[in-house]
C-alpha cells in the first residue's frame, strides 16, 4: 500500500505463499486478492487495512488451476 504520490509504501500482508491480483473495494476500505494456499489451488481474501484482519471470501476447488484468479468488484444491482 501506499500514498498516490508513491511515498508511505508498507505491505499489507505477511504470508509465505503467492500473493497477486489486488483489487481495492471501490470505497477504499478492503483489497481483496488471490493467495496460493496449496499447489494449483487460489483462495480470494479480503483484507482491511485499518485493522489487518482477513478474511476467506471465495475458496477454490484442488485441481480446479487457479479457477478463482482475478477477483473484480461489481454493483449487486437491485432485484
Amino acid at each position: 500500500m501506499a500514498h498516490t504520490d508513491g511515498t508511505g509504501l508498507r505491505r499489507l500482508t505477511d504470508t509465505d505463499t503467492t500473493e497477486a491480483f489486488p483489487t481495492w473495494a471501490p470505497d477504499g476500505s478492503v483489497v481483496v486478492f488471490g493467495h496460493v494456499v496449496a499447489s494449483g489451488v487460489f483462495n480470494i481474501f479480503s483484507h482491511d487495512p485499518a485493522t489487518g484482519g482477513e478474511q476467506l471470501l471465495l475458496a477454490d476447488s484442488p485441481s480446479a488451476t487457479y479457477s478463482v484468479a482475478y477477483p473484480t468488484w461489481q454493483s449487486a444491482g437491485k432485484p
